[in-house]
């Protein structure tokens, strides 16, 4: 969610927090972070994002998936789906790594972080999370940031 004042918090599960060393890979296998351990800090007011309101919303997570269906769980990801892009999403990326056979990678941006809350209470949504369920291990890792710049775009 945007801060309501013109901090801009970057928050992180702890394990994230701890484990942060700038690859990927490391975020695997964290286990879940829905509103459980999470290390919040206020960033740099130098770092601090111009408009909130045009703000960027990046959740990156994996998946992990039952033994041997992590092909399938990819195949579902990646289906194509134009009301993700109406719901406010940006990009939304699914990758695989071959030292980690049974997890998915995921990347996200969004519009905001509402953008993203909103889109999971959609029916088309709820359902493909419904047809996922099954290939989930329940192994789960990730964080979630507020996005406060790029070197390629002004």
């Amino acid at each position: 969610m945007a801060p309501t004042s013109t901090e801009t918090r970057i928050s992180l599960p702890l394990p994230a927090a701890v484990r942060l060393i700038g690859t990927f890979g490391a975020f695997t296998r964290l286990g879940p972070f829905h509103g459980q351990g999470v290390a919040s800090w206020p960033l740099p007011e130098a770092a601090q994002p111009h408009s909130v309101s045009s703000m960027t919303f990046a959740n990156v997570g994996t998946l992990g998936t039952v033994p041997g269906r992590r092909d399938e769980l990819v195949a579902a990801l990646i289906q194509r789906n134009d009301l993700l892009r109406t719901a406010g999403c940006l990009a939304y990326e699914v990758g695989t790594n071959r030292d980690e056979p049974d997890t998915v990678f995921v990347v996200e941006l969004w519009e905001s972080a509402e953008a993203h809350q909103s889109s999971l209470a959609l029916p088309e949504v709820q359902a493909a999370i419904a047809a996922a369920r099954p290939l989930l291990s329940g192994t789960f890792g990730g964080f979630h940031f507020d996005v406060v710049g790029s070197p390629l775009r002004d």
